[in-house]
């Protein structure tokens, strides 16, 4: 889809866990603003990847996906560079990307903690720390964080997710 990129009003928006399902509702949603869409995934998902991008393309949506670790600050500074390098900015940065790894407090191990934390936390710093500053010399730009309501009210067995 990269060569077929067409001026839009909105600019170009990133959609961190774009492949998922809220991801993609907000891609679509985007793309029915007439946005360039960039949607992230990771190395599991490539070959839904794949297959999500030809469903959208189906759909008329004007983008492109990049394989993206958001709990790794060195992949979001990649990806943030091959993004720029491509598209030259980045005008919108939906920060959705997210993962669950349920367990009751006394049960949960500590790496299933530190990958909830690096995924669902950590990666909104990674990636727009990594994006910001060219949306600070433009002068121009948007941020959105997508967060769960179970962070406001809990849930059984998320106690990392709720977090």
């Amino acid at each position: 889809m990269a060569n077929q990129v067409k001026k839009t009003s909105l600019g170009i928006a990133l959609v961190t866990g774009g492949v998922g399902g809220i991801g993609t509702a907000i891609c679509q949603a985007l793309s029915k603003d007439n946005a360039v869409i960039i949607g992230t995934y990771i190395a599991a998902e490539k070959k839904y990847a794949h297959k999500w991008q030809q469903e959208r393309e189906k759909e008329g949506m004007n983008g492109d996906l990049f394989e993206c670790d958001v709990s790794d600050f060195e992949s979001c500074k990649n990806t943030a560079q091959n993004i720029e390098k491509h598209y030259g900015r980045v005008d919108v940065l939906v920060n959705c990307a997210g993962i669950t790894r349920d367990a009751m407090l006394k049960k949960l191990d500590n790496d299933s903690w530190h990958k909830v934390m690096e995924t669902n936390l950590e990666n909104v710093f990674d990636i727009t720390r990594n994006l910001v500053g060219g949306m600070i010399k433009r002068g121009y730009g948007r941020i959105i964080n997508i967060s769960s309501v179970n962070g406001q009210k809990g849930q059984i067995g998320q106690t990392n997710y709720s977090s």
